[in-house]
């Protein structure tokens, strides 16, 4: 496990760096991530370069993120990204090699953590692909009008389906009860691959879209996964867990998969 000293000792003075000034907040938004040159590093704080586009002075006392790509065992980048979490204490004038250049001041780290850089890259599914996903209520009870939706890409985070607003049942055109999701409604989706059970998951809807090459009758839903679901074999109680990298491995081979197949076709 890195701690802010290990990781401090990676980023002297000419370190080229990323600093994180914003989170993306759902599953199409990226990590407001800005270029930047570490230009000093003493006991109190780290000293950055002002990057472009700047940061204005409104977000002085704001958390913010140094971040690097972490090396291996032997030496090549991978894809695990540091991030110390740092906050902004001034915007001001520093001089670095005899010439005074605009700089920002932050605190001593006061955490470092790790993130997975494939996170949140999002592979899309084929039509082609048997991927599928159950949406139920949190009591584990079907709420479409379809036991399963197409699932259209899908990342280590979260995944997006395809549902239609009305469909065609013995009863005639009804609005299937799926359609009808908002955001931040939370439910428990069940990803199927070649018909075999992948992951269960609590998920909450991130987004809500009507795709521009569709339909008006078509809506896409972004659920990211916030829990692992389980449920006791004898009462058949469903049980919550964190949601950890254990569930992200399961997933991780199919991902990479689809990845092959999308560079074969290139």
């Amino acid at each position: 496990m890195t701690t802010v000293k290990d990781a401090l000792s990676k980023i002297g003075p000419n370190s080229i760096v990323d600093l994180r000034v914003q989170k993306g907040d759902d599953l199409d938004s990226k990590d407001d991530l800005r270029k930047t040159m570490v230009l000093d590093v003493i006991d109190s704080s780290i000293v950055l370069e002002q990057p472009n586009p700047k940061i204005q002075s409104k977000s002085v006392g704001r958390g913010m993120g140094i971040t690097y790509i972490k090396r291996d065992e032997r030496g090549k980048l991978g894809l695990i990204r540091e991030i110390l979490e740092v906050k902004l204490i001034k915007i001001g004038e520093f001089k670095f090699e005899d010439r005074p250049t605009e700089a920002l001041f932050f605190e001593r780290p006061s955490n470092v953590h790790s993130a997975s850089m494939r996170r949140h890259f999002r592979v899309k599914v084929p039509f082609s692909e048997d991927a599928f996903v159950e949406i139920t209520d949190l009591d584990g009870h079907i709420i479409g009008a379809r036991d399963r939706y197409r699932i259209i890409d899908l990342s280590l985070q979260g995944l997006k389906f395809m549902c239609e607003k009305k469909i065609e049942t013995k009863e005639g055109l009804t609005t299937d009860p799926v359609s009808l999701l908002s955001i931040k409604d939370e439910i428990l989706t069940k990803l199927f691959v070649d018909q075999q059970e992948l992951l269960w998951t609590k998920s909450i809807i991130a987004i809500s879209l009507v795709p521009g090459t569709q339909e008006g009758n078509v809506l896409y839903f972004g659920v990211e996964f916030i829990q692992r679901v389980t449920n006791d074999n004898e009462s058949e109680k469903i049980e919550f867990y964190t949601f950890t990298d254990r569930e992200r491995r399961r997933i991780n081979p199919y991902i990479n998969d689809l990845q092959r197949k999308a560079l074969r076709k290139a």
